[in-house]
């Protein structure tokens, strides 16, 4: 499950819907394993996630799914990664470069109700937490900064880790 509801957008199409649920509902029954302290993350379960990405190419969701496995599994790097291809396929759909720092609070209506460029400001946070996670402070703060430049309300929930990012510079 990917949060509280089972999906992140709110509208999917029905055959992306059954795929999702059922390697959601595989992945929900069998949290990572760990080694130690360490979280495990299920391989195969990564590449049925793979495999839906790449039967709906321009669905967020599997792209969701997949940085969000390996973010629970503690395997930061590649949830990072995951997290660069999700900002990559919403930033082509909405025809705006990659670079965050580019992006102008008056560019798109950010916070329109289950839009692309709600679900990259999702992303953007996403992204600074799991620089947070690497221990790569000054970027995360650099991305949890502009977020709250295009999200000054804080409705997508990135200011209490933008103040976490800012509380290492006292330190």
């Amino acid at each position: 499950m990917l949060g509280d509801r089972p999906f992140f957008s709110q509208h999917l199409p029905a055959g992306l819907q059954l795929a999702l649920n059922s390697v959601l509902a595989v992945s929900y029954q069998n949290r990572p394993q760990t080694s130690g302290s360490t979280p495990i993350v299920n391989e195969d379960l990564a590449q049925r996630i793979r495999q839906i990405k790449q039967d709906w190419p321009d669905c967020i969701d599997p792209r969701i799914a997949l940085f969000k496995l390996y973010f629970r599994a503690g395997n930061y790097l590649q949830a990072e990664r995951e997290v660069w291809d999700a900002i990559g396929c919403l930033c082509a759909s909405l025809g705006i470069r990659k670079n965050y720092r580019l992006m102008q609070p008056d560019q798109l209506a950010w916070l329109e109700n289950d839009s692309e460029q709600r679900h990259l400001l999702f992303c953007l946070k996403a992204l600074g937490v799991i620089r947070l996670r690497r221990g790569k402070v000054a970027m995360a703060k650099s991305v949890l900064t502009q977020l709250q430049a295009l999200d000054p309300h804080d409705e997508i929930g990135g200011a209490s880790y933008l103040h976490i990012a800012e509380s290492f510079e006292y330190d």
